[in-house]
């Protein structure tokens, strides 16, 4: 077991195949933060070889499954799991309430990040403004669910959704998009943070060999 900011990662096996390494890990849900995704985890041998993360990120029940390229060749003699940086919100932070008629938002995020919403009934989207990383300026991510909730608790799946790059002299912004084929969505709409541009930043290396 591993604290990282306060949150506990078990970093439970890692199994090598020909073709991809697979690391498995457990998030307590005791953690008071959600942890959504490692920006940089690596594995490296004693020669500074490095295999890094493919970009697969599967959950399995309550396991969470990354993928690395394969060293099923290679026998260091070594091998450490580096990582420093992983994206995080508090659990009672998730989720994100707004008005459409007022393209008020009423609940988000304390960190400030959501700087704007506004509804286009016409093109049946939600669209948020949200201030990124210069990190983050061309790597885009679904910051929410797919599905969202009415006032009366009824589900919408949104058809689709967009990311875009909104680039000014203070910072940089990424406008999500989500799509409904509802003519009315009945106000306020809740939706559910999955993915966040929120860091904890903390070197770590584990001796994994």
């Amino acid at each position: 077991m591993q604290l990282v900011g306060n949150q506990s990662i078990f970093f439970e096996k890692l199994e090598i195949f020909p073709t991809q390494i697979a690391l498995y890990l457990d998030f307590p849900e005791s953690n008071t933060h959600e942890i959504f995704r490692f920006d940089d985890i690596r594995i490296e041998d004693v020669m500074g070889n490095i295999w890094s993360n493919d970009g697969i990120h599967i959950i399995k029940g309550s396991k969470t499954v990354l993928y690395f390229e394969s060293n099923y060749f290679s026998e260091p003699e070594e091998l450490k799991l580096k990582f420093s940086s992983i994206r995080t919100l508090p659990k009672d932070q998730l989720k994100v309430v707004v008005d459409l008629k007022e393209d008020h938002i009423i609940q988000a995020p304390h960190d400030g990040k959501i700087k704007k919403f506004y509804y286009d009934k016409k093109l049946g989207g939600l669209f948020f403004d949200i201030e990124v990383d210069k990190r983050d300026g061309y790597s885009f991510f679904q910051v929410f669910e797919q599905n969202i909730y009415d006032a009366q608790g009824e589900m919408h799946g949104n058809n689709s959704f967009s990311v875009s790059n909104l680039r000014l002299k203070e910072n940089i912004l990424h406008q999500h998009a989500l799509f409904f084929d509802e003519n009315e969505l009945e106000s306020p709409i809740t939706l559910t943070i999955v993915d966040y541009p929120s860091r904890i930043r903390e070197e770590v290396t584990l001796k994994i060999k």
